[in-house]
Protein backbone atom coordinates (compact mmCIF):
# COMPACT_ATOMS: atom_id res chain seq x y z
CA UNK A 1 0.00 0.00 0.00
CA UNK A 2 2.72 2.00 0.86
CA UNK A 3 4.35 1.24 -2.46
CA UNK A 4 1.65 2.86 -4.40
CA UNK A 5 0.94 5.92 -2.58
CA UNK A 6 4.56 6.29 -3.40
CA UNK A 7 4.37 6.05 -6.94
CA UNK A 8 0.89 8.02 -7.06
CA UNK A 9 3.11 10.76 -5.05
CA UNK A 10 6.07 10.85 -7.05
CA UNK A 11 3.83 10.43 -10.34
CA UNK A 12 1.79 13.55 -9.40
CA UNK A 13 4.78 15.50 -8.61
CA UNK A 14 6.01 14.74 -11.98
CA UNK A 15 2.85 15.74 -13.68
CA UNK A 16 2.52 18.97 -11.96
CA UNK A 17 6.61 19.80 -12.41
CA UNK A 18 5.83 19.33 -16.37
CA UNK A 19 2.87 21.52 -16.39
CA UNK A 20 4.74 24.65 -14.87
CA UNK A 21 7.21 24.62 -17.13
CA UNK A 22 5.24 24.46 -19.94
CA UNK A 23 3.31 27.47 -18.28
CA UNK A 24 6.66 29.24 -18.06
CA UNK A 25 8.10 28.22 -21.39
CA UNK A 26 4.39 29.37 -22.84
CA UNK A 27 4.59 32.60 -20.70
CA UNK A 28 8.44 33.28 -21.96
CA UNK A 29 7.37 32.82 -25.34
CA UNK A 30 4.42 34.74 -25.08
CA UNK A 31 6.26 37.80 -23.62
CA UNK A 32 9.00 37.69 -26.50
CA UNK A 33 6.19 37.56 -29.21
CA UNK A 34 4.64 40.58 -27.74
CA UNK A 35 7.90 42.17 -28.03
CA UNK A 36 9.24 41.00 -31.12
CA UNK A 37 7.36 43.01 -33.56
CA UNK A 38 8.25 47.26 -34.20
CA UNK A 39 5.72 48.98 -31.91
CA UNK A 40 6.37 52.75 -33.24
CA UNK A 41 3.94 53.79 -30.98
CA UNK A 42 1.59 53.84 -27.87
CA UNK A 43 -1.31 56.52 -28.63
CA UNK A 44 -1.86 56.22 -24.88
CA UNK A 45 1.11 57.02 -23.63
CA UNK A 46 2.17 60.50 -23.42
CA UNK A 47 1.06 63.84 -24.37
CA UNK A 48 -1.51 63.40 -27.14
CA UNK A 49 0.53 64.13 -31.28
CA UNK A 50 0.01 67.91 -31.65
CA UNK A 51 -0.80 68.93 -28.13
CA UNK A 52 1.89 71.62 -26.45
CA UNK A 53 4.57 70.42 -24.62
CA UNK A 54 3.43 71.91 -20.57
CA UNK A 55 4.87 75.18 -20.05
CA UNK A 56 6.63 73.41 -16.54
CA UNK A 57 8.42 71.56 -18.73
CA UNK A 58 9.57 74.05 -21.06
CA UNK A 59 11.06 75.68 -18.32
CA UNK A 60 12.46 73.07 -16.50
CA UNK A 61 14.55 71.91 -19.90
CA UNK A 62 14.05 74.76 -22.28
CA UNK A 63 16.80 72.56 -24.88
CA UNK A 64 13.19 71.03 -26.09
CA UNK A 65 12.47 74.28 -27.71
CA UNK A 66 12.18 75.19 -30.93
CA UNK A 67 13.45 71.00 -32.02
CA UNK A 68 13.88 68.61 -33.01
CA UNK A 69 14.49 67.11 -29.99
CA UNK A 70 13.86 63.45 -28.52
CA UNK A 71 13.02 63.11 -24.73
CA UNK A 72 13.55 59.43 -23.91
CA UNK A 73 12.01 58.26 -20.37
CA UNK A 74 14.29 55.24 -18.74
CA UNK A 75 14.61 53.22 -15.62
CA UNK A 76 17.28 52.49 -13.73
CA UNK A 77 15.92 48.79 -13.14
CA UNK A 78 14.38 48.22 -16.55
CA UNK A 79 16.46 46.01 -18.63
CA UNK A 80 15.25 47.07 -21.89
CA UNK A 81 16.12 50.26 -20.97
CA UNK A 82 20.04 49.20 -20.27
CA UNK A 83 19.82 47.44 -23.11
CA UNK A 84 18.98 50.73 -24.90
CA UNK A 85 21.49 53.07 -23.23
CA UNK A 86 24.09 50.31 -24.48
CA UNK A 87 22.99 50.92 -27.97
CA UNK A 88 22.89 54.66 -28.34
CA UNK A 89 25.96 55.38 -29.47
CA UNK A 90 24.69 53.86 -32.31
CA UNK A 91 21.92 56.57 -33.09
CA UNK A 92 21.55 58.68 -35.72
CA UNK A 93 24.14 61.35 -36.04
CA UNK A 94 22.91 65.17 -35.46
CA UNK A 95 20.24 64.55 -33.07
CA UNK A 96 19.56 66.40 -29.60
CA UNK A 97 18.43 64.21 -26.90
CA UNK A 98 17.36 64.61 -23.15
CA UNK A 99 17.14 61.22 -20.92
CA UNK A 100 14.65 61.49 -18.53
CA UNK A 101 15.85 58.77 -15.79
CA UNK A 102 13.63 57.60 -12.79
CA UNK A 103 15.48 55.98 -9.94
CA UNK A 104 18.20 56.26 -7.83
CA UNK A 105 20.87 54.22 -6.33
CA UNK A 106 24.01 52.76 -8.11
CA UNK A 107 21.49 51.20 -10.81
CA UNK A 108 20.60 54.40 -11.60
CA UNK A 109 24.33 56.32 -11.51
CA UNK A 110 25.68 52.77 -13.66
CA UNK A 111 22.95 53.98 -16.55
CA UNK A 112 24.16 57.33 -15.83
CA UNK A 113 27.50 56.47 -16.63
CA UNK A 114 26.64 54.61 -19.84
CA UNK A 115 24.75 57.40 -21.04
CA UNK A 116 26.68 58.90 -24.52
CA UNK A 117 28.39 62.52 -23.30
CA UNK A 118 26.12 64.26 -25.99
CA UNK A 119 22.90 63.58 -24.09
CA UNK A 120 21.77 65.54 -21.28
CA UNK A 121 20.52 63.20 -18.34
CA UNK A 122 17.64 64.53 -15.94
CA UNK A 123 17.45 62.11 -12.72
CA UNK A 124 15.22 62.07 -10.03
CA UNK A 125 13.05 63.55 -8.56
CA UNK A 126 13.26 65.71 -11.60
CA UNK A 127 13.07 63.09 -13.93
CA UNK A 128 9.81 61.71 -12.30
CA UNK A 129 7.83 64.64 -12.55
CA UNK A 130 8.63 65.68 -15.64
CA UNK A 131 7.09 61.93 -17.22
CA UNK A 132 4.07 62.88 -14.99
CA UNK A 133 4.02 65.83 -16.43
CA UNK A 134 4.45 64.76 -20.03
CA UNK A 135 2.02 61.50 -19.07
CA UNK A 136 4.52 58.74 -20.19
CA UNK A 137 4.37 55.59 -17.68
CA UNK A 138 6.11 53.44 -20.17
CA UNK A 139 9.93 52.81 -20.02
CA UNK A 140 12.07 52.84 -22.41
CA UNK A 141 9.85 55.55 -24.24
CA UNK A 142 10.81 58.55 -26.54
CA UNK A 143 9.03 61.41 -27.46
CA UNK A 144 9.88 63.93 -30.61
CA UNK A 145 9.47 67.45 -29.71
CA UNK A 146 9.50 70.12 -32.15
CA UNK A 147 8.48 73.95 -32.08
CA UNK A 148 7.30 73.14 -28.33
CA UNK A 149 4.49 70.67 -29.49
CA UNK A 150 4.41 66.49 -29.22
CA UNK A 151 5.54 65.82 -33.14
CA UNK A 152 6.15 61.91 -32.86
CA UNK A 153 6.52 58.99 -29.77
CA UNK A 154 7.18 55.36 -29.64
CA UNK A 155 8.17 52.84 -26.86
CA UNK A 156 11.56 51.86 -28.16
CA UNK A 157 13.12 47.79 -28.74
CA UNK A 158 16.28 49.23 -29.95
CA UNK A 159 17.99 52.06 -31.28
CA UNK A 160 16.48 50.60 -34.75
CA UNK A 161 13.10 52.09 -33.54
CA UNK A 162 14.75 55.26 -32.62
CA UNK A 163 15.77 55.50 -36.09
CA UNK A 164 12.92 54.38 -37.73
CA UNK A 165 11.10 57.57 -35.38
CA UNK A 166 13.76 59.99 -36.44
CA UNK A 167 13.56 58.77 -40.26
CA UNK A 168 9.60 59.53 -40.37
CA UNK A 169 10.38 62.78 -38.62
CA UNK A 170 12.57 63.68 -41.62
CA UNK A 171 10.03 62.52 -44.17
CA UNK A 172 7.42 64.52 -42.82
CA UNK A 173 9.95 67.91 -42.23
CA UNK A 174 10.89 67.35 -45.82
CA UNK A 175 7.30 67.28 -47.04
CA UNK A 176 7.68 63.15 -47.82
CA UNK A 177 4.81 61.14 -47.00
CA UNK A 178 5.80 59.18 -44.20
CA UNK A 179 5.50 55.74 -44.36
CA UNK A 180 2.38 54.36 -43.16
CA UNK A 181 3.80 52.38 -40.40
CA UNK A 182 4.33 55.44 -38.28
CA UNK A 183 1.63 57.88 -40.24
CA UNK A 184 0.16 57.56 -36.85
CA UNK A 185 2.94 58.19 -34.70
CA UNK A 186 4.15 61.33 -36.11
CA UNK A 187 2.45 64.40 -36.67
Amino acid sequence: MVLVIAVTALWLGSITLVVLVLVRQTALLTARLEMSGPRLGTPEDGIELGRPVPNEVLALLPNLDPGPHYLLTLSAVCLPCRELVAQLGRRPRGIAMTALLSGSGEPAAVLDRLMPADVQVVRDPDAARLSGLLGVKSTPFVMQIRDGQVRGKAFLHGVSDLERLVQASRRVESGQEAHAEVTGHVH
